[in-house]
């Protein structure tokens, strides 16, 4: 009887989804919610993306995240300094003015650029920008 019961400890199992690990975010986010309440559906969420690094469109910034931009002979790059949320921004969509914030009004900025944040990008070739509106901007959790 020790023998089979050694025998049994020691055989190997095949693991099925869930079980170690998670196939994919859906997987992740069924596994994670099943018998909870939907209270629990943030917490749920927020861990599955982490997981899978699952880009999120950041709609609450509040002071936390604060951007730089460098325009330079063409390229322009933006950059994310003093960021005190739970993402790492990946990509945005930005507009620009020609006239100083101040005194930007709506209709002095151009159309949307979408640009991926830390990479220089040249789609700005008729305007030197002087002044950088921030749109959108998604990101993945730390």
């Amino acid at each position: 009887m020790r023998h089979l019961f050694a025998l049994a400890l020691l055989w190997p199992v095949s693991a099925q989804a869930g079980w170690f690990s998670y196939d994919s975010y859906e997987d992740c986010m069924l596994d994670r919610m099943k018998g909870q309440s939907t209270m629990m559906y943030q917490a749920a969420q927020k861990d599955c993306k982490k997981r899978f690094d699952v880009e999120d469109e950041i709609t609450y910034l509040g002071d936390q995240m604060k951007r730089n931009w460098e325009y330079d002979h063409g390229e322009l790059t933006i950059e994310i300094i003093d960021n005190t949320t739970d993402y790492r921004p990946t990509r945005g969509e930005f507009s620009f003015s020609e006239k100083p914030c101040k005194e930007s009004k709506d209709s002095d900025f151009g159309q949307p650029v979408a640009m991926e944040i830390n990479k220089p990008n040249r789609q700005m070739p008729f305007m030197i920008p002087v002044c950088m509106k921030t749109l959108k901007l998604w990101g993945k959790y730390k």
